[in-house]
C-alpha cells in the first residue's frame, strides 16, 4: 500500500463556532443561507432563481447577497391575496352563516 505524500495540503481545522452562523450585515444584507431561510425555501432553488434572475440580489466580490428590504418588497410584489383581502373575503364569506348553525367563523 501506497504512503501518503507528506506535502498534501491539509486545510486549518475551524476554530470553535467558525463556519455554523448564518452571514447578515445589522440584519439588512443577508447571504444565500440565510436569504433562503428567510424566504422559506432550499439554497438551491435561490441559486437557480439567481441564475435566471427572478430575484432580486447583488454581488459583492463574487459573493451573492440580498438585501432584506427589497426581498421584503418583492415578496409583497407578488400576485396573490393580502392579508387584508382575506380577512375581507372571511368575513363576506360567514356573514350569513350563524354561530348557531354549527359554522364557525
Amino acid at each position: 500500500m501506497p504512503r501518503p505524500s507528506p506535502l498534501k495540503h491539509i486545510p486549518p481545522k475551524k476554530q470553535e463556532g467558525q463556519g455554523q452562523v448564518f452571514r447578515t450585515i445589522n440584519g439588512a444584507v443577508l447571504d444565500v443561507r440565510t436569504g433562503s431561510l428567510f424566504l422559506g425555501w432550499s439554497a438551491k432553488k435561490t441559486y437557480g432563481m439567481v441564475d435566471r434572475r427572478l430575484i432580486p440580489y447583488r454581488r459583492s466580490g463574487g459573493r451573492i447577497v440580498f438585501i432584506k428590504a427589497e426581498l421584503e418588497a418583492w415578496l409583497a410584489g407578488l400576485p396573490g391575496v393580502t392579508l387584508a383581502e382575506a380577512v375581507e373575503n372571511r368575513s363576506m364569506r360567514y356573514a350569513g352563516n350563524r354561530l348557531d348553525e354549527g359554522v364557525k367563523p
